[in-house]
Formats: structure tokens, C-alpha cells, sequence
């Protein structure tokens, strides 16, 4: 009987095949995954984790004590959300992956005994799949994971933005003009004419605190639109800027393109 720990030891045969399929993957992968594959760490990685699909179909197919999937690194996938990395090309991979190592593992266990009635092409496929699909599942969940975070984030800075803002320009403003305005009408009750230069400078003082919260209304529901990301940016920086003070965007990244309305 096959010692447990020899159950899944691969032989020269299927040593060779795995790697004339990963060599396959990664000359694939730099042309519809080049972000993916570029960087030698990653692919790397990449290498890795095919060889490691592949030797768990090895064993599933022959039958042998079960083989539990890569797990290969589980924050994979919260790794390329942070890099920018869209699983899109991931998912491109996991597709080459299939097709590239189907016909390769098909040809290569044409002679195990396998069990059930499907035929061995047919079973052999389904045990792929179902093991690519196992490695794609957690990298997918930690991927979301980190941008679900990125999302929560966000939503906190912005409601601290507005609650500085709220504090530090309306919440003083409007505190000033009540002072202005408490000013008058003490004078007034002390018999003195009502100082008109000093209430139209408290009237200025609440049309610009006004203009503060209409502004910050106006970005709060702000959206990219039809606009470029780059253009977007470059209206939000230009809306506050003060006057005499340059600001200046400098665009280094993929080619320019409408978003989504989303």
C-alpha cells in the first residue's frame, strides 16, 4: 500500500508535463496577463500555483486519498487589490490554465483505471475545474475583502472631511456673524445708530458662509460623469483652490478613459 506520504508524489512523467504546461501558461499569460506576469516575483508565483493545481489533479484523477487544493498564500488576492492588480487578469489565467493543461492531463491519464461512468476526458476535466475553482475562490473573497475595506475607509475620511469642514469653516462663520450681529443689537438697545458698515460686513460674512455649504453640497454629490478620471481630478482640485496658489496634476498611469457613471 502507498504511504500517505508518497500518495501524491508526483513521477518524472507527470513532472514533465506539468512543466511544459506551465511553461505554456506563462508564455500565454504575458500577452493577456502582462501585469500579472511581468514581474518576476509574481510570476513566480504564478508558476507556482499552476504546478500546484496540477499536482492535485494528478492525484484526485488516480483516486488516491484526497488531495486538498493550493492554498498557496490566502492573502493572494488582497496582495493585487492593494497593487492595482484587476482580477480580470487573474481570471484570464485561470482560463489558460484550463485550457492549456485539459488536452496535456487527458493525453496523460489515458491509461489510469478511473472510476464512474463519465469518460476519462470528461473526468479529468471535471477534476480541474473543480480544483482551479477551488484556488480562484479564496483569492476572489480576500480580493473584495480589501477593496470592501477601501470602500469603508473612504466613507470615514470623507464624513471626517465634511465634519472639519463643517467645523473650521461654517461652524466659524456663522459664529462670527452671530457675534456681529449680537454687536448691533446691543448697540442698538444702548440708543446708538445701527453701524450699516459693520451689518454689511456680517451680511458678506453669511453670503460667503452660505457659498461654503452649497460648495460642499456641490462635491458631496459630485461624480465623474462622461469625464476623464484625469479631468475629474483636475475640476476637483480647481474648485477650491485660492487665488494665486497653483495647483498642478501629474498623470502617471493607464491611458486616459471615460468611467462609468458608477
Amino acid at each position: 500500500m502507498t504511504a500517505p506520504e508518497d500518495a501524491h508524489r508526483l513521477t518524472e512523467a507527470d513532472a514533465e508535463v506539468d512543466a511544459a504546461v506551465a511553461d505554456l501558461v506563462l508564455a500565454d499569460a504575458a500577452v493577456v496577463a502582462p501585469r500579472l506576469s511581468a514581474d518576476p516575483a509574481r510570476a513566480a508565483q504564478l508558476r507556482g500555483r499552476v504546478l500546484a493545481v496540477l499536482r492535485v489533479t494528478h492525484a484526485r484523477v488516480r483516486g488516491l486519498p484526497p488531495a486538498a487544493a493550493p492554498t498557496a498564500q490566502p492573502d493572494v488576492g488582497a496582495a493585487r487589490a492593494r497593487t492595482g492588480l484587476h482580477p480580470a487578469e487573474s481570471l484570464r489565467v485561470a482560463s489558460l490554465l484550463f485550457q492549456r493543461a485539459l488536452p496535456a492531463l487527458v493525453a496523460h491519464h489515458r491509461d489510469d483505471a478511473l472510476l464512474g461512468a463519465r469518460s476519462p476526458a470528461e473526468q479529468v476535466a471535471l477534476v480541474l475545474h473543480q480544483v482551479i475553482d477551488e484556488l480562484v475562490i479564496p483569492a476572489s473573497v480576500s480580493y473584495v475583502d480589501v477593496l470592501l475595506a477601501r470602500i469603508s475607509d473612504a466613507n470615514r475620511d470623507e464624513r471626517r472631511r465634511v465634519a472639519r469642514d463643517l467645523h473650521d469653516h461654517t461652524s466659524h462663520g456663522i459664529g462670527a456673524a452671530m457675534q456681529g450681529i449680537d454687536l448691533a443689537l446691543h448697540l442698538h438697545a444702548a440708543g446708538q445708530p445701527l453701524d450699516v458698515d459693520r451689518l454689511r460686513t456680517t451680511r458678506q460674512l453669511l453670503l460667503e458662509t452660505l457659498n461654503d455649504v452649497r460648495g460642499m453640497a456641490t462635491r458631496l454629490r459630485d461624480v465623474v460623469g462622461d469625464r476623464s478620471l484625469v479631468q475629474a481630478l483636475q475640476d476637483d482640485l480647481d474648485f477650491p483652490a485660492p487665488v494665486g496658489l497653483e495647483v498642478t496634476l501629474t498623470e502617471d498611469g493607464e491611458e486616459a478613459a471615460p468611467l462609468p457613471g458608477h
